[in-house]
């Protein structure tokens, strides 16, 4: 069966990542990655316990220091009182050394800030902490270090509680504060989206960004794309550096969620437009149907043979 054959695979990654973890490296850096891969397979398996210490051992293994406590500062444009808000100091960097994707803003009439949260000390690193000196590669693993904790306040927490979001928006922005890795920075950007996705004031920017994110995924490129293509882009080798570390979905579940993203949004067809792209025709139809398109949805229905699950649709 699907459980015994997932359960298999489990432990067959877990003994494999005894084995990995076993070594004495002496980077402490590589044994860092090897303990924050290790919680992101124990993730996936549903092992949420497990993964919670490996992720607070590489934190240990790379000196990150983090410390969530609150400080006063305003949400929306409008608000003329401070109030205290969630933040998450650390001894991280905040030097942007590299390329990042493209970052869409507010829309104009929203009521937020397009920077986030604007503290009134504008700090995100304690001042108690000592920040070391850090090269690029280091400040990326320790970016992925905080977006691996923010997964464990999702994975600790009830998911629809607001403080939760809350607190997880606090290791994004944590993330957020400079760009040193293509896609760590994605990710960053992405866990955003998905928490921007429950506002009514910023569904249509998660959206819309969720959708760059999904059109930079992958190098091959249209004639469009590639005319704009600059030296803001980052090479392959960099967006591949940290991706064992990251918890990034791949092309066809992003493409998934984007699609499932146009759908709450209203934009059916789009939605049948991309859920097409990675064949599930049950959207399709669905989408096709819920937007009085029927003659396209009975044209999907030919073109699968009538498949049965299609038909219930």
């Amino acid at each position: 069966s699907c459980g015994a054959a997932r359960a298999k695979l489990w432990q067959q990654c877990h003994d494999w990542m005894d084995q990995v973890c076993a070594f004495s490296f002496k980077d402490q850096d590589i044994a860092a990655m090897a303990c924050l891969e290790r919680g992101l397979i124990a993730h996936h398996f549903d092992q949420e316990s497990r993964g919670k210490s490996h992720f607070f051992k590489a934190a240990q293994l790379a000196h990150l220091e983090i410390e969530l406590t609150a400080s006063l500062g305003k949400r929306t444009k409008f608000q003329r009182k401070s109030l205290p808000q969630l933040k998450l100091e650390t001894n991280l960097s905040t030097v942007e050394s590299q390329a990042k994707p493209q970052v869409i803003p507010l829309d104009k009439d929203s009521v937020l800030l397009e920077d986030g949260i604007h503290f009134d000390d504008a700090q995100h690193n304690n001042p108690d902490h000592q920040t070391p000196a850090q090269t690029p590669d280091q400040i990326a693993l320790r970016q992925a270090i905080v977006l691996a904790l923010c997964l464990d306040v999702k994975n600790s927490n009830p998911e629809k509680e607001g403080l939760t979001a809350q607190e997880m928006r606090a290791y994004v922005d944590a993330a957020c504060a400079s760009a040193q890795n293509w896609m760590v920075f994605s990710t960053a950007i992405l866990i955003k989206c998905r928490l921007e996705a429950s506002s009514a004031y910023s569904a249509d920017r998660a959206a819309l960004q969720l959708e760059v994110l999904v059109s930079q995924h992958s190098t091959m490129c249209t004639k469009e794309q590639d005319a704009r293509l600059n030296k803001d882009d980052a090479p392959v080798q960099e967006r591949i550096k940290f991706l064992s570390v990251l918890d990034y979905p791949a092309i066809w579940e992003a493409k998934s969620e984007l699609a499932y993203a146009m759908m709450n949004l209203g934009a059916l067809v789009s939605a049948a437009e991309q859920f097409a792209q990675i064949s599930q025709w049950d959207d399709v139809v669905e989408c096709y149907a819920a937007a009085g398109r029927r003659s396209e949805a009975l044209k999907v229905l030919e073109s699968q043979d009538k498949n049965p699950n299609l038909l219930c649709v």
